[in-house]
Order: C-alpha cells, then sequence, then structure tokens
C-alpha cells in the first residue's frame, strides 16, 4: 500500500484500534489457526477500516492474500485507484439479492459498471437499508 493513499480519518480510525490490541489478538489468533482463511468485515466506517486492515495485513506479510477474503457493505470511497486496485475483486450486487438474482464480478476497480456507476444521493436512507431490508431489524433479528 505504500504507493496508495486513504483517507486520513479512515486510516487514523483503523491504526487506533489496530495498535491498541486489534493485532495482537490477530497474531495470537493466527499462531493458534495458521493456515485458516481470515475473513474480515465491517459496515460503513467498519467497511472503511477493515478495507484497510486487509491491506496492512496482506502488504506487511502477516497473512497470505489467497487466504484472506474481504466482506464490506456501504463502504465509503476509502482511498485512490491505487488502493483500489490492491483489492483484487469485486462483487457488485445492484438488486435486492434475493435467491437467483444476479450479481456482477467486478476484476477491475472503479468501473462504470460496478459501484462507480452508483451516486451516492447523501440521503441518511440509502445507508439505514440494504437489498430492501432495514438494517436495525436485520440486527434485532441476530442477523438472520
Amino acid at each position: 500500500m505504500a504507493s496508495a493513499t486513504v483517507s486520513k480519518y479512515f486510516y487514523d480510525a483503523f491504526y487506533s484500534v489496530w495498535t491498541n490490541g486489534i493485532m495482537q489478538s490477530f497474531l495470537s489468533l493466527k499462531a493458534g489457526y495458521n493456515g485458516y482463511e481470515l475473513w474480515i468485515t465491517g459496515h460503513s466506517l467498519g467497511a472503511a477500516m477493515a478495507s484497510i486492515a486487509s491491506n496492512v495485513i496482506v502488504a506487511e506479510g502477516l497473512h497470505p492474500s489467497k487466504l484472506v477474503k474481504l466482506i464490506t457493505f456501504g463502504q465509503p470511497r476509502t482511498g485512490d485507484r491505487r488502493f483500489a486496485v490492491a483489492h483484487d475483486k469485486l462483487v457488485w450486487y445492484d438488486n435486492d439479492m434475493a435467491l437467483g438474482r444476479p450479481y456482477r464480478v467486478c476484476l477491475t476497480p472503479d468501473n462504470g459498471f460496478c459501484s462507480d456507476s452508483k451516486f451516492f444521493d447523501g440521503s441518511l436512507k440509502s445507508h439505514l437499508y440494504y437489498f430492501g431490508e432495514a438494517l436495525s431489524w436485520w440486527g434485532k433479528d441476530g442477523c438472520k
């Protein structure tokens, strides 16, 4: 990530939790589960932080990239194009994600057919509802 630039706000948030316990917890768990896949997830600010975390973990050689899976939603634009290129694939859903609904696997960052095709309208509603569901109800139901 040396040549990439990320938002100072997102990086500072990530770095604060990373250096105050998350890194040590990760390294301790990795020692006991070496060779396992590492799934990193987040929503909104947590998604930006998860994205930076996945990049740092791979760039610093803490876990092999082939074993790292990053899953986010509601992720704000976290960094520049070089940062986006560091993430190898995007699965783009432009629908309600019902069984059988189409999705697109985007192999290039910021193309006009995936996430860059949508303009954020700035409304709170667009951040609280995903795939036709209110996030608050999903969480209250145990994420089922």
